[in-house]
């Protein structure tokens, strides 16, 4: 995936200041976009993500999210919905 600069609302750095149930439903929310336009341009790939991530509770999500930009310090400079679809695609290549 191309980790080229784009624009966007909220950075790593931003998120990481979120209350936890803030972190919890701005996750969520990415997820729920994610998986709605995937499942429109990209069956195979929201697939794959689905299954993935189906038993997955709402903690473990923002726990992947976490886990991604503890340990990728540049992820805190660019865009936290760029660095959620870095740390999806590290989860569904274990």
């Amino acid at each position: 995936m191309d980790k080229k600069e784009a624009s966007y609302f909220i950075s790593g750095e931003q998120y990481i200041k979120f209350s936890l149930t803030e972190k919890t439903l701005y996750v969520l929310g990415m997820m729920d976009s994610i998986l709605s336009m995937l499942h429109m341009i990209d069956p195979d790939k929201y697939q794959t993500i689905k299954d993935k991530v189906r038993n997955m509770s709402s903690s473990q999500l923002r726990k992947v999210l976490d886990d991604y930009l503890k340990n990728d310090s540049h992820s805190l400079s660019i865009c936290v919905a760029r660095s959620f679809l870095y740390a999806i695609d590290e989860i569904i290549q274990e």
